[in-house]
């Protein structure tokens, strides 16, 4: 599977702690005029003046180790569940003001409530309900 992702002028990702990339074989990051990496008061900055490292002191070839992330966790996907009655996405029941006025109407011996679409119809048994 591939995602491809187009945003019209920004994507911003902020995390508390840590944002991890991942690839098998290769990540490229292209930034068409610049390119920076910032961390812990040091820098490199790409862009069409040269690269510019900064920092406290600079350690090229000379031992160290890179960062390692978190990783991905992918969970495995479950069957969805019918949702609960008292949960975003239940099936609506009528309010009670809404059943009483169907109940009053039929009383009166109207032949349909005056509540909704479905009752203009005659498709509405909202006025039989007990």
């Amino acid at each position: 599977m591939t995602q491809h992702v187009k945003v019209g002028t920004a994507q911003l990702v902020e995390a508390g702690t840590e944002i991890h990339y991942h690839a098998g074989e290769k990540v490229v990051i292209e930034g068409g005029m610049e390119l920076t990496a910032t961390a812990g008061g040091s820098f490199v900055k790409i862009d069409a003046g040269g690269v510019t490292i900064s920092g406290a002191e600079m350690k090229v070839n000379s031992g160290g180790a890179p960062g390692a992330g978190t990783g991905i966790q992918i969970l495995d996907p479950v069957i969805p569940w019918a949702a609960a009655k008292d949960k975003a996405g239940a099936l609506l029941v009528p309010a009670a003001v809404q059943m009483a006025m169907a109940k009053a109407a039929r009383a009166a011996g109207d032949i349909r409530c005056p509540i909704c679409e479905a009752c203009r119809e005659g498709k509405c048994d909202l006025g039989t309900a007990a």
